[in-house]
């Protein structure tokens, strides 16, 4: 993966299941924390197609 922010989220997903699997999350937490990292990504998603555009050359708008 080449994306910084994405490989982060996986990172903490993957902790949160090992965290889960050791019995040291239940299963509530867990989805939660993952509805959490969801929306996080979805709103860096949301943030880079605002931003994207900022970065075209103005040809491609012609």
């Amino acid at each position: 993966m080449n994306h910084p922010p994405l490989e982060i989220a996986f990172w903490v997903g993957d902790y949160l299941r090992q965290h889960s699997n050791r019995n040291r999350l239940n299963n509530y937490q867990l989805m939660t924390m993952q509805k959490l990292i969801n929306s996080m990504v979805g709103n860096l998603e949301a943030c880079e197609r605002i931003f994207l555009p900022l970065y075209l050359p103005p040809i491609l708008f012609t």
